[in-house]
């Protein structure tokens, strides 16, 4: 998770990077300031509660 605070600590910016498995890219995307892990942020994503994302596999 990135996290990037500004006007002096008030607010801070949160960010995940995701790896594309099809492109091999990595893409920043942006989270809910609520968010703690970067699997809740992956989950949030689609909608879903970290107990829900649970993945096999990706692809």
């Amino acid at each position: 998770m990135i996290l990037i605070e500004y006007s002096g600590g008030r607010y801070t910016l949160r960010y995940i990077r995701v790896k594309d498995s099809s492109t091999s890219k990595y893409h920043i995307l942006s989270v809910s300031n609520d968010i703690k892990t970067c699997k809740e942020g992956i989950a949030w994503t689609f909608g879903m509660t970290p107990s829900e994302y649970n993945p096999i596999k990706e692809t």
